[in-house]
């Protein structure tokens, strides 16, 4: 009980202090946000986003395009691109998916 007491106390005189000090500081600069009714609306929707979501073939289309369609088209691009450079320096086609590279003559398989 008495150290609740104290502390309390402390929490009081640290609490007189600090408002002039704030005080101060906001003299010194001044400064005002201003508010984009735009902004707000957005973040509020944000907030919200999971009462609204509802699915349907538009955003069925979305997920998949964003969740696979990017990445595969990426991986072809990305793969299209180091077997051109394979095939212009002249080095044997290569499966990166599956790594595994074209068996050419005295591999040492059968």
């Amino acid at each position: 009980m008495a150290l609740r007491q104290a502390a309390g106390a402390v929490r009081r005189a640290i609490g007189q202090r600090l408002p002039g000090v704030q005080q101060q500081q906001r003299g010194a600069h001044d400064l005002h946000a201003h508010k984009n009714k735009f902004v707000e609306e957005w973040l509020s929707r944000r907030e919200d986003i999971e009462q609204e979501f509802v699915w349907n073939g538009a955003s069925l289309f979305w997920v998949l395009t964003l969740a696979v369609g990017v990445p595969v088209i990426s991986y072809n691009v990305v793969v299209g691109q180091m077997q051109a450079d394979d095939e212009y320096a002249g080095r044997p086609k290569r499966s990166f998916l599956w790594n595994h590279a074209d068996k050419g003559e005295g591999s040492g398989s059968a």
